[in-house]
């Protein structure tokens, strides 16, 4: 057998056997970088000052909302529905993309400023442990604490308000409530000008409601009232069952919206409604609108039905305790 027969299985034998790294390795035309044993170097963070000890991220830094002072709830000061500067979505702030050319390797760094480590921990205790028993997530950092409203018991509320071309009027309220039962006190006392030319006349309702909140939430707040009314004028006083509705909004930061109307059938007739803005902050409200009262004795003094209106624009205070 020739030499080049005798060389032909040895060539099939190198062709189709499992190679070798020499033959794995490689592309036609295309020179094969060394491999390299020596370690990637890390370039140091931020702050580090160039020791060589610098620091590490270990996970996405957060940014936390800061909790807004006014947000409590059920009294007023409900959060913003339309906007609300104290509620950002939780931003995470990574490293920044390095575009590198292939076979460059760049650690990742945050920018000065964004994220910058303690200078009084060292790179292996960094970030700082938290505290026991806090939850933390799967990269070991602690969780976003959920901010929740914060609900208030008692709220107080006072208020005066002009009645048009007859005199003035002042009133008070107190309110206890829960996440859906509540109750509410109100007393409105209007002093008009005399229909005799002299002096006052002095005219009060007051209303004791039971109220349940078919919406309760952190942006608002939605009431059925029951109860009773009471009615004490100088020559009338009279008690009657009443029914209402009230509803508070938060539309923009500490800006909130709110209204009630309430109605008394028997034995007298009285319309209640007032509508208005509050500006919370913290565990005061300044409030003001405009209240509307309709009332009818319908003759129990005299046997003659006196019909009256008063309106006119309010201005009150809010306590939420």
């Amino acid at each position: 057998m020739s030499s080049p027969t005798r060389l032909f299985p040895l060539l099939v034998v190198l062709l189709l056997a499992p190679g070798g790294e020499a033959l794995a390795q490689g592309r036609f035309g295309v020179r094969t970088a060394p491999p390299s044993s020596a370690p990637h170097a890390v370039v140091p963070g931020p702050g580090s000052g160039g020791t060589g000890h610098g620091w590490v991220p270990r996970g996405p830094p957060v940014v936390r909302p800061v909790p807004p002072p006014y947000v409590y709830g059920w009294g007023f000061g409900y959060r913003g529905w339309l906007y609300d500067p104290w509620w950002p979505e939780p931003v995470p702030v990574g490293p920044p993309t390095v575009v590198a050319p292939y076979g460059t390797y760049v650690a990742p760094g945050y920018p000065p400023g964004v994220y910058p480590p303690p200078s009084t921990y060292p790179p292996s205790s960094y970030p700082p442990p938290p505290p026991q028993g806090t939850p933390v997530d799967e990269d070991g950092l602690p969780l976003e604490p959920e901010r929740s409203v914060k609900r208030t018991i008692f709220t107080i509320t006072g208020y005066g308000q002009h009645v048009e071309s007859k005199g003035s009027a002042y009133g008070l309220g107190l309110g206890l409530e829960g996440e859906h039962w509540g109750f509410l006190a109100q007393w409105n006392g209007f002093y008009l000008d005399s229909l005799s030319g002299a002096g006052t006349d002095n005219i009060n309702f007051v209303h004791l409601n039971a109220t349940y909140a078919l919406l309760s939430g952190p942006l608002g707040r939605l009431r059925l009232h029951a109860g009773a009314s009471g009615a004490f004028a100088p020559n009338l006083n009279r008690v009657g069952p009443s029914i209402g509705v009230s509803a508070a909004l938060g539309l923009i930061g500490p800006l909130g919206i709110e209204g009630q109307v309430s109605y008394t059938p028997t034995p007298f007739v009285e319309f209640d409604a007032f509508a208005g803005a509050s500006l919370g902050w913290d565990h005061l409200a300044l409030r003001g609108g405009y209240h509307w009262t309709y009332v009818d004795d319908r003759g129990l003094v005299d046997g003659i039905p006196h019909t009256e209106r008063y309106q006119g624009p309010w201005i009150g205070i809010g306590i939420a305790l």
